[in-house]
């Protein structure tokens, strides 16, 4: 799996090239995912970061903050680990 709960995530490929725009859109990973699909991998619960992300809903596109993506679509967020305590010290 790429990610998991609580990870910063960006969108790195869509199933349906109208939903392109998505593909760069921040989210926030927050559950596992009910959602199966046959030999497709996970999905996740995500919450969209501004201005959300846009979905299918059954009628028709809409934006929305909360959706279900696949796990291989998305990519985590990795920054340098922060400490409390600094354990080297740089001098000139």
């Amino acid at each position: 799996m790429n990610c998991k709960p609580g990870d910063l995530a960006y969108c790195i490929r869509v199933l349906d090239s109208r939903l392109s725009e998505n593909i760069g859109r921040i989210v926030t990973v927050l559950s596992r995912s009910d959602y199966l699909e046959e030999d497709s991998g996970p999905y996740w619960n995500v919450e969209a970061h501004a201005p959300g992300v846009l979905g299918f809903n059954g009628r028709g596109f809409a934006r929305a903050t909360h959706c279900v993506i696949r796990d291989s679509s998305l990519r985590p967020i990795s920054g340098v680990p922060v400490h409390d305590e600094v354990t080297d010290e740089v001098t000139a």
